[in-house]
């Protein structure tokens, strides 16, 4: 506590030094200054960070690592092409896990990792899952049986012969990520890499399956039927009717209705 005290002590002051060197300009010297700053340590951008505050290289560079490392994980979570929007209750749980790891310390710390995977997996299936897509004649799995219904989810999502490698992929990441969080959740030993690893194996699926599901949205406007492209956009006509156009050869056609 003591070593603490002095150390915020020094924060403050040296806060203060600066506050009042930045009023007048040209007196808050900074690593730029310097004649000769330290090469491999102090480089752009490290060398605007004003002595005052950070009076040694390794200083410099221990903050400048961490504030870096914070940044990042700021801008963790569902990236532009992952369905973030519709699967944002499913992606809340996985960003409080990946919170809670930056925190964690001790076992149980690193389990309830593995626990708010867990309810991320569970939520992503019943964002996902539709009554249409139990085979007739066959009884719907339980709200909670996750491995059974994203063995439906990949069914639907990505049906057919031709995509039949990446049905596999997606019934085999799910049910891989669900024993993964699962053994985590109740491992008594379960260290930080082993939460890393649960908190990956989540996150490979949330992905997945939001990219499948774009994949095989009909909302998709797919490829242009004379040129292929996949240069495709939709907007109003000059008569108010939904277009669909293709930037590539020019091509248009009125959208078909929803629901078509």
């Amino acid at each position: 506590m003591r070593s603490r005290r002095r150390t915020t002590s020094a924060w403050r002051s040296a806060a203060a030094h600066d506050r009042r060197a930045d009023a007048h300009p040209g007196s808050s010297p900074r690593w730029t200054d310097a004649p000769q700053p330290p090469r491999r340590l102090i480089t752009q951008p490290t060398n605007l960070y004003p002595q005052a505050l950070f009076p040694s290289p390794d200083c410099t560079l221990t903050f400048h690592i961490g504030l870096t490392a914070r940044v990042e994980a700021r801008q963790r979570g569902p990236g532009p092409g992952s369905n973030r929007d519709r699967l944002m209750v499913a992606w809340r749980p996985w960003l409080q896990a990946a919170d809670a790891l930056d925190e964690a310390a001790e076992a149980e710390d690193f389990q309830s990792v593995g626990m708010r995977c867990r309810e991320s997996l569970r939520q992503l299936a019943d964002a996902l899952a539709q009554a249409n897509m139990v085979p007739a004649g066959q009884v719907p799995p339980k709200r909670g049986d996750f491995i059974h219904w994203s063995e439906l989810i990949a069914a639907a999502v990505a049906g057919g012969s031709s995509a039949a490698d990446l049905r596999s992929h997606l019934k085999a990441t799910s049910r891989s990520a669900w024993q993964v969080v699962n053994w985590l959740t109740h491992y008594s030993k379960a260290s930080h890499f082993d939460a890393r690893l649960a908190l990956s194996a989540t996150e490979a699926v949330l992905v997945a399956s939001g990219t499948a599901v774009l994949r095989h949205d009909p909302c998709d406007l797919g490829r242009c039927p004379r040129c292929r492209s996949y240069s495709m956009t939709s907007g109003d006509g000059d008569d108010g009717r939904a277009l669909v156009s293709c930037e590539t050869c020019g091509w248009k056609s009125v959208a078909p209705a929803s629901g078509t």
